[in-house]
């Protein structure tokens, strides 16, 4: 239990704060604009709120962290600090309003009373009690952030009722002056006067349990079942939504894991890593024969990958910062979070990891961190968008229990290793694993529960380290009907919890950031609250994001909140794209008829004047176009249209909190009344179709009024310059890099790639200094080309979706820099190596442009590997060497490359053929714009 002793002493503080100000009228107090207030007679605020006040600017003033109102007075809750203002009764007169205001705890309303519990450990607690039994008090905490805490009746050593509001005595000193004051009353007044809507829909606040029968099915899933057994039920559920679990590849696994840790888990799994869903596999063997073979089977692995197990030291700097983005990034919603020497601090449902340090080196864990679906292709560890730098700072962390000492590496045995393959198969490895021929010819019927597998007895088959309470979900999902579970919304709640996504999101009543996990949800803009830093709630989510947007977000991980620390990670297309189309079908709703505007472009006119500051000043809170307003970063209005369903717009904007409970966002069309009723004649239909058609507009939508942001420019001298952050059309792993002489380019560290060129000034980075490090950088000059998304170096026959994000067999490894600071990028795939440095150029006419040196060495594979040079509507060659892309792009290449231009969709791509003549030598290229 969580103890406050400071909330009492506020309180107290607060109490005789306010009897001051009603008793006396001290200098002190009639300095502060509370005081002022308190001077005057009611009568004429009310006259003067009603005459001068501004609704629009007291909406936005509600929705203010300074103030807090949104925070405690939720729309659409039971359970919030404050009551629902958005349910006021019409018969509340203009005088309570003012005077709840001046004076809170004159008259508090019933049910929320502040109670004060002390304890018998010397604690205090102060709450507004939601619930009291017998046996418990649950209540919410008075001070942010607002959690629901339950007090045991056995702890409490007294009870008392306060006669103080929570609400602050001194609420208007929070305001700049008194013209706040009067926009913030006539804000009241609107929603009093509203009509209340309860029409739409809210997500349930109702906390209920997943299905056991579900949470067997997820079991089967993580432990492989089907890799042996044949389980209906489990293919009626699982093979409709995800892929199913896979166990980890182990092809470079020599190079990845320590052999010494490798033949312990091999031996004892459940003891090495506890919590493992790897089972025994030599029990069946005689107990002085099973450390050989153990022995056996690691050599046989070792041998499968032709680099060494090498480790390196830690750096105490990175240690920290890994610690700091462990706990920060979202590591934390699935593991365990850990103290400074990376010591578990054990929380219940969370996925073991086990001795990292002496499993891995920094380097291997550096590499699964930034690539986890290279090892384990399912997404079950889904990639949290680490760059390189945070992935090896995050692994420097997590291993600072690697050992003291570092033996040498033993040689690969190669009799040991052959004899390691026939066990490898014989003991039933390869059915979960592959790389040999499995000698299972067809899945094992289930007899009964209470053996092989399920039972505790060892014998010829796999044994399992299982709790009892994991037995009987397992027992219970094989023996009882489950034909309701292929129901399509139990196959999403089976495919969101087989991903762990609630572990962040609700979902009708399920899952949610636990108690014990809440404090790791931060936010780089505490303006926005709670829905700053917390997960959306995904109730009916199919009905709010277009099908489109929803598959990229858990495909890709798109992500429109910069502000939140904890990441969207990306699941991978072939594990989630099921998930993603049953959602929406799940969610689907009737679709409204929506008819033609009379004049549209009137209609957007009206919807531009909406959103900025003489209408509804939607830009005072909102980014626009990755330019983020002065008060805090709410999402980016010119994607709203692209994301959103109308639909689910519509009803959001009526009632914000009771779709979106933590918003802070207030509403302007209280009760479906209109606050402006002077535009398109308050008719709150028309009103809502003019924002929507100008949103329509997107990146192309012109600027609303009241939108000003000086840039901030970051421009190279004689050095380059860099700065690694979110590039527009790139992403988070975007390097940015700009030449002496105004040539600039940005190299996409995530697919690998040339991603956009210009000329003129560099970089603005606003949008990421303001934003504490989130945001996007804006690029300066002009023609900025955007080249094609997808990697240069790929196979040929292999096609690429440009939402799937880094596709397999590619790895990063960093840059150096030049005496002049002109990095050399250099990468990997398919055993190739690739070396790649830019400089800028002065050409014969003068023309500023852009050499770029390509070197790639190795062994070609098999399959044919080509390096995409451009693509573009037209491709015009000139020569066979020199090639125009759109007209806008020229390329020069030497004579000695192989090229050809073949068609891939509607555009056209030129290629350059690799073959062994063209390896293991620098080649220059030339781009001039």
């Amino acid at each position: 239990m969580r103890i406050y002793r400071s909330v009492t002493v506020m309180l107290l503080v607060a109490s005789l704060a306010t009897v001051g100000v009603v008793c006396t009228s001290s200098n002190a107090s009639a300095q502060t604009l509370t005081g002022q207030l308190q001077g005057e007679p009611i009568e004429d605020l009310i006259a003067q709120a009603r005459d001068r006040g501004d609704p629009v600017k007291g909406a936005i003033l509600f929705a203010q962290p300074s103030l807090g109102c949104a925070s405690c007075h939720a729309s659409g809750s039971d359970n919030a600090v404050g009551p629902d203002l958005s349910l006021l009764p019409r018969d509340r007169s203009d005088e309570s309003l003012v005077q709840s205001l001046l004076y809170p705890s004159r008259e508090i309303e019933r049910g929320f009373e502040t109670t004060i519990i002390e304890t018998f450990d010397g604690g205090s607690l102060s709450l507004r009690v939601l619930e009291r039994t017998a046996e418990r008090i649950t209540g919410r905490e008075i001070v942010a952030p607002f959690r629901q805490v339950v007090v045991e009746m056995a702890d409490v050593e007294s009870i008392q009722k306060s006669r103080t509001s929570s609400m602050p005595g001194s609420l208007p000193d929070q305001l700049k002056d008194r013209q706040e004051f009067l926009d913030v009353v006539r804000y009241l007044m609107e929603l009093r006067d509203a009509q209340h809507d309860e029409s739409i829909a809210r997500p349930t606040t109702e906390q209920r349990e997943l299905d056991p029968r579900v949470r067997g099915l997820v079991l089967l899933d993580r432990l492989n079942c089907r890799a042996c057994h044949a389980v209906e039920s489990w293919d009626l559920a699982s093979a409709l939504v995800v892929t199913p679990y896979q166990p980890p590849r182990l092809e470079r696994v020599g190079s990845r894991i320590d052999p010494e840790y490798l033949e312990r888990f091999l031996l004892h799994p459940a003891e090495v890593k506890p919590g493992t869903t790897m089972p025994a596999l030599l029990g069946e063997l005689p107990p002085d024969e099973q450390p050989q073979a153990a022995r056996e089977l690691a050599h046989y692995l070792r041998s499968l990958d032709e680099e060494p197990f090498e480790r390196t030291g830690l750096d105490g700097e990175q240690v920290i910062r890994g610690q700091e983005l462990f706990h920060e990034v979202g590591c934390v919603a699935c593991h365990s979070p850990r103290d400074d020497q990376g010591h578990e601090l054990p929380l219940a449902d969370s996925a073991p990891l086990g001795s990292l340090g002496q499993k891995y080196s920094v380097e291997s864990l550096a590499a699964f961190l930034e690539q986890p679906h290279e090892v384990r292709p399912a997404g079950r560890m889904p990639d949290l968008q680490l760059d390189h730098f945070e992935a090896l700072a995050i692994a420097h962390y997590l291993a600072q229990d690697q050992p003291a000492e570092v033996g040498e590496n033993r040689p690969i045995d190669r009799e040991l290793a052959e004899r390691g393959r026939g066990r490898f198969q014989m003991l039933g490895c390869a059915d979960c694993h592959g790389l040999v021929e499995s000698l299972r010819t067809e899945p094992i019927a289930i007899a009964a529960t209470n053996r092989g597998c399920l039972g505790d007895a060892t014998g010829p088959w796999p044994h399992y380290s299982m709790t009892d309470d994991e037995r009987e979900l397992l027992t219970q999902v094989l023996t009882a009907p489950t034909e309701d579970l292929t129901s399509a919304r139990s196959v999403v709640e089976f495919g969101m919890a087989s991903l762990d996504c609630f572990a962040c999101h609700a979902r009708d009543g399920l899952g949610g950031v636990s108690l014990e996990r809440d404090s790791y949800f931060q936010t780089a803009d505490f303006n926005l609250g709670p829905q700053g830093r917390m997960p959306p709630n995904l109730s009916a989510v199919g009905n709010k994001l277009r099908p489109e947007w929803l598959r990229q977000v858990l495909v890709s991980g798109r992500s429109i909140r910069p502000y939140m620390k904890t990441r969207m990670p990306r699941f991978g297309a072939h594990n989630v794209e099921a998930l993603a189309n049953l959602m929406t079908t799940v969610d689907d709703l009737p679709d409204r008829e929506y008819a033609e505007p009379a004049d549209r472009q009137e209609t957007r006119k009206v919807g531009h004047e909406l959103a900025g500051n003489t209408g509804l000043n939607c830009i005072a809170c909102h980014t626009f176009q990755l330019n983020p307003s002065e008060t805090m970063s709410a999402v980016d209005l010119t994607e709203m249209a692209e994301r959103l369903q109308r639909d689910w717009f519509e009803d959001y904007l009526l009632s914000p909190q009771r779709l979106s409970p933590n918003t802070v966002m207030p509403s302007f069309w209280p009760g479906g009344r209109a606050i402006r009723p002077e535009i398109l004649e308050g008719d709150t239909g028309r009103q809502l179709e003019a924002l929507w058609i100008y949103l329509e507009e997107g990146r192309q939508a012109n600027v609303p009024r009241g939108l000003k942001r000086e840039p901030i420019e970051l421009l190279a001298s004689d050095e380059a310059v860099m700065l690694r952050r979110s590039y527009p059309d790139v992403g988070k792993r975007g390097i940015g890099v700009g030449y002496p002489g105004g040539v600039n380019l940005v190299f996409d560290a995530e697919q690998l790639r040339l991603a956009l060129l210009w000329q003129g000034g560099f970089a603005d980075p606003a949008g990421v200094w303001r934003g504490q490090g989130h945001g996007t950088v804006r690029p300066l000059g002009r023609d900025v080309l955007r080249l094609a998304a997808g990697p240069e170096l790929s196979f040929a026959a292999r096609p690429w979706s440009p939402e799937d994000g880094r596709p397999s067999g590619y790895s990063f490894h960093g840059y150096q820099l030049d005496e002049q600071r002109r990095p050399t990028f250099r990468y990997e795939f398919a055993g190739l190596d690739v070396t790649d440095y830019s400089r800028e150029e002065l050409g014969s006419d003068d023309r500023l442009g852009l050499q770029r040196t390509l070197t790639i060495a190795g062994e070609l594979p098999d399959e044919a590997i080509v390096f995409r040079l451009a693509r573009g509507g037209q491709i015009e060659s000139r020569d066979g060497s020199e090639f125009v892309v759109d007209g806008r792009l020229r390329i020069q290449l030497p004579a000695e490359l192989k090229t050809e231009i073949v068609d891939v969709g509607d555009e056209r791509e030129l290629r350059w053929l690799l073959d062994r003549s063209q390896l293991d030598r620098p080649w220059r290229l030339y781009y001039w714009w």
